[in-house]
């Protein structure tokens, strides 16, 4: 369990044991909603990518709450394009199925609401990178997609390029603004990006991966 979240890590353990995510709604009214909804599927069907899609559903609901709450339009649009980047990825994994059928209901299952690219023309897009660059604006990331190929680390390269892109909007956002919510702001990226190149370091070295290949994966950090 990871020790430092809205929620103190044993409430969370205790909602799980007791099957009973009320305690939780306080804080976090759409996780509360979501753990409830994730443990009844999971009953029924024993599916994890179904739980992770729903909690993942909720979180961005309680987050997109909160970025309204702080009346801060960037912080809006922040999380608009966070969204958005993770459809894509979304689209671009689910395109790997062969069956259509089966592809459009993988993504419907996990896709997340809340950004400015049109879920629709996503979820039946014979390329993602079209619809990044024509429905969002999203140059750069049509860019990242189109540049990576179709090998096992293609998805690794968009995902680095999509969290440099965003963390470069958070730069432009927040540069040189000392005041007010935005350093708050620049610091909490910068943190959730040291956490995620701390992940990929770790995980590389338990995977055996040369020290170059871990420095390719390393997200940008000022």
């Amino acid at each position: 369990m990871i020790r430092c979240g809205v929620v103190p890590a044993d409430d969370v353990i205790a909602a799980v044991e007791k099957n009973d995510f009320s305690g939780l709604s306080a804080l976090l009214p759409n996780m509360a909603k979501g753990a409830e909804a994730a443990a009844d599927a999971l009953g029924k069907s024993g599916s994890s990518r179904t739980v992770d899609s729903l909690l993942d559903r909720a979180c961005f609901a309680d987050m997109r709450a909160a970025a309204k709450a702080t009346g801060i339009r960037e912080v809006v649009s922040l999380l608009e394009r966070k969204t958005d980047f993770t459809n894509l990825l979304t689209a671009l994994r689910t395109q790997r199925l062969r069956d259509g059928e089966l592809r459009r209901a993988v993504f419907d299952d996990s896709v997340i609401w809340g950004g400015r690219i049109g879920m629709s023309e996503l979820r039946d897009a014979a390329d993602a990178k079209a619809v990044a660059k024509e429905d969002a604006g999203y140059t750069a990331a049509a860019r990242a997609i189109s540049a990576a190929g179709k090998d096992a680390e293609a998805l690794e390269r968009v995902s680095l390029a999509l969290d440099n892109d965003l963390r470069s909007t958070v730069d432009g956002i927040t540069g040189m603004k000392l005041l007010g919510a935005y350093p708050v702001i620049a610091y909490i990226a910068a943190l959730e990006y040291e956490i995620k190149n701390l992940r990929v370091i770790l995980s590389g070295i338990a995977a055996g991966d040369d020290r170059s290949l871990i420095s390719e994966r390393l997200r940008l950090v000022p």
